[in-house]
């Protein structure tokens, strides 16, 4: 992992999230989560920042394609994330 490089990460209560990672060390990695709109593939930062210092194997996708419009971020890759986090989640949460 990079600084600055675009992750989904995997959580066990179905959901996933997609961000950037902050900082890494041998064993975490610290990502600042966008949040989703409810309408399409655009995302959004939160008005107080959703951070969570991950282990890397719950990165599930870490090459998420995101690409800034305005103040909004689209996720270009958003399909693929949800297809590869339904066979994560199925491998490690069940």
């Amino acid at each position: 992992m990079a600084v600055d490089q675009w992750v989904a990460v995997g959580y066990e209560d179905d959901k996933y999230f997609v961000g950037q990672v902050e900082r890494t060390n041998d064993e975490n990695v610290r990502v600042n989560f966008l949040c989703k709109s409810a309408t399409n593939n655009f995302f959004y930062w939160p008005q107080v920042p959703d951070k969570d210092d991950v282990e890397a194997n719950v990165i599930f996708y870490p090459k998420v394609k995101v690409v800034k419009s305005g103040r909004r971020y689209e996720v270009q890759d958003l399909d693929n994330i949800i297809s590869s986090y339904e066979g994560f989640s199925r491998k490690y949460f069940n």
